[in-house]
């Protein structure tokens, strides 16, 4: 299977401000170029890590013993300024042979891999470059050295160990370079992996499932072990404990996911989705636990007036959602997804599926992000930092139309809908006024216009002159609206379908009036595509031409 990622430009950006900001610690990190600035992936950013050259008295010793009768490779922080050194750390049981360790400097410019990897394959490619070997030098079967990356770009390395080969990617980048940092979507796997195509990914897994006798639970401890992958425990949102119930809590679930990895510092990142205005004190929990990357806040929790940040940032011991205003900071938190600035870089399913599995329309999308984040970092003089999401791709024949996903069962809108439209333009300012002074029905040349105004019954008329009714699904109930009546969906199974394929194509335009319920999930479906003759919305799952009917329904 190919790789999904667009091709890459060797073009690089001369725009450059230097600033400062806080080393860290990367469970990988790969790098190339793209869109006239560069472009670099890592996993589990975290806080400022410990230098690796030599043993330190007061830190765990590595690795830990329950580990030592396999190979270790313990890294230091993978993302770094030219001129900054990366720390290796090498551990060799006795009776097993071991190499010296081989870097492939920009491994990817050099062999354009987007054009020879395939997804879940192997490192065959790497044999067309030459690499820089450093000789390691075992004592007691244990070896340590720094690099320092000449040139900023993409790295590997590789180390043979016994009949074991071992990778890691790290970067060495400027001031306006781009930084995604790819992790998995709604399975907590994504198949197949990206190992091989220079793109690393990090796992989270509840922190239940840190458990031996737990299959995947080994498999990413084998990621780990191998490429150097981040595993990231998933702590359950806990807004009604005291500070040492969290604590606590929080502090029985590290410890035990400590135990179970070769290096237990490697386990300083933390995933706590935040579902509720008000933080319950997460930065200082986490500064207590030794945490230093606080991932998966939604930014559907910041109010515009908190200013939570778009990219990684110190946070406020206050406020997870605030920047640290002191010179201390320790934890770093940012969000979960892809929001680096307006548009977004994944997952790949969702440009996919809207482009009704045409790559070539997905791919626009995914380089207008690209290029909203090249102007991002030339424009601040600093690195723009994202959070794309990776979903794996199934089934046979990719790319295909009747494309299949595997999703999670799709959320329905609770509360009142009203002045409902579709246009195939961009309204005017003008026309929008005249949308929310007088509703729907007067928007000219629309495809599809319901002004839920017929207060009974179980149709909602299109005024649009195109006979795109809405069909009622479940049991909506009339209620009141902005202009006169609405409908109230409740959140389950109703929905108001339009049994037609909308024929948008470039510009477009929707809108209608809500009011949430109470209880309103968030990420609810609002108005959607791909939906059954029942409609649900399938999100491209399960959809072939020969099962369900493309629709619209809100």
């Amino acid at each position: 299977m190919r790789s999904p990622f667009p091709p890459v430009s060797p073009v690089q950006s001369g725009f450059l401000i230097h600033v400062q900001y806080p080393s860290r610690r990367c469970g990988e990190v790969f790098v190339t170029r793209t869109l006239a600035t560069c472009l670099c992936f890592v996993l589990a950013i975290g806080g400022p890590g410990p230098t690796l050259a030599q043993e330190n008295s007061d830190r765990t010793p590595f690795p830990a013993q329950a580990f030592r009768s396999q190979p270790q490779w313990r890294t230091g922080s993978r993302l770094l300024k030219v001129g900054e050194s990366i720390a290796f750390e090498f551990f060799v049981p006795e009776g097993i042979r071991a190499g010296d360790v081989w870097i492939f400097s920009q491994y990817l410019e050099r062999a354009k891999a987007m054009d020879l990897a395939e997804t879940g394959g192997q490192f065959d490619w790497l044999a067309s470059l030459s690499p820089e070997r450093i000789e390691l030098r075992y004592v007691g079967g244990r070896a340590a050295i720094t690099y320092a990356p000449r040139k900023p770009g993409s790295y590997l390395a590789r180390w043979q160990a016994g009949n074991e080969t071992f990778y890691r990617y790290f970067s060495a980048i400027q001031d306006d370079w781009i930084v995604l940092c790819p992790s998995t979507f709604v399975d907590l796997e994504a198949e197949p992996t990206l190992h091989a195509t220079g793109i690393p990914l990090d796992y989270r897994l509840p922190v239940e499932r840190f458990d031996p006798q737990d299959a995947l639970f080994r498999k990413f401890v084998g990621y780990q072990r191998r490429f150097g992958d981040a595993l990231i425990p998933h702590f359950p949102d806990t807004p009604n404990l005291t500070a040492d119930e969290r604590v606590k809590q929080y502090g029985e679930g590290l410890r035990r996911a400590r135990s179970l990895v070769p290096d237990p510092q490697e386990v300083r990142s933390a995933r706590v989705e935040m579902h509720h205005e008000l933080d319950p004190g997460y930065t200082r929990t986490f500064q207590q636990l030794g945490v230093n990357d606080h991932c998966g806040l939604n930014e559907a929790n910041a109010k515009p007036w908190l200013g939570m940040p778009e990219f990684p940032y110190f946070a406020s011991p206050e406020d997870c959602r605030k920047v640290h205003q002191g010179e201390n900071g320790t934890v770093m938190a940012h969000q979960w997804d892809f929001c680096g600035g307006w548009h977004f870089l994944g997952p790949v399913s969702w440009h996919y599926k809207a482009s009704a599995g045409d790559w070539k329309q997905a791919e626009r999308c995914v380089r207008a992000g690209m290029l909203e984040l090249k102007n991002l970092a030339e424009l601040s003089g600093h690195p723009a930092f994202v959070f794309p999401l990776y979903d794996g791709l199934v089934g046979p024949g990719y790319p295909n139309p009747a494309f299949r996903y595997k999703f999670g069962e799709p959320r329905a809108f609770r509360g009142r809908i009203d002045e409902v439209f579709i246009c195939e333009r961009a309204l005017s300012e003008a026309e929008i006024a005249l949308a929310m002074r007088e509703g729907a029905a007067r928007i000219p040349r629309s495809l599809l216009a319901w002004s839920c105004d017929e207060g009974q019954g179980e149709v909602a008329h299109d005024f649009s002159g195109q006979n795109r009714h809405g069909r009622f699904v479940g049991r909506p109930q009339w209620a009141a609206g902005r202009l006169g009546r609405a409908l109230s969906l409740d959140g389950e199974d109703d929905a108001l379908v339009a049994d037609v394929v909308l024929p948008l194509r470039g510009d477009f335009t929707i809108g209608c009036w809500v009011s949430p319920g109470r209880g309103q999930r968030s990420y609810a479906n609002l108005l959607s595509s791909h939906n059954d003759d029942q409609g649900q919305n399938h999100r491209g799952s399960r959809w072939s031409k020969t099962r369900i009917t493309p629709t619209a329904s809100i």
